[in-house]
């Protein structure tokens, strides 16, 4: 859920390669993903020292969970976690 809250605001999602997370990241156009620590500390790194580069991932995740969830979707969603 952490990632979905994320992306809804357009922070790109840089994690290890856990089920339902690499569905839902474009490697290097939404975030990144791997099982090393060193390329995932690697990777943030170069997505925050290039403000352009960001920028594109901000908007390109920002698009990818318009694709996946609507505001509507996303809202019974949280709703029905809340509840449980």
């Amino acid at each position: 859920m952490c990632a979905l809250e994320a992306m809804s605001r357009g922070l790109p999602i840089v994690s290890t390669p856990t089920d339902g997370l690499v569905d839902l990241i474009e490697q290097d156009k939404t975030g990144f993903y791997s099982d090393d620590d060193h390329l995932l500390a690697t990777s943030i790194v170069d997505y925050l020292s290039d403000p352009i580069r960001y920028q594109e991932l901000t908007e390109n995740t920002k698009q990818r969970f318009a694709q996946i969830m609507d505001v509507e979707s996303y809202q019974q969603t949280l709703d029905a976690l809340y509840k449980k």
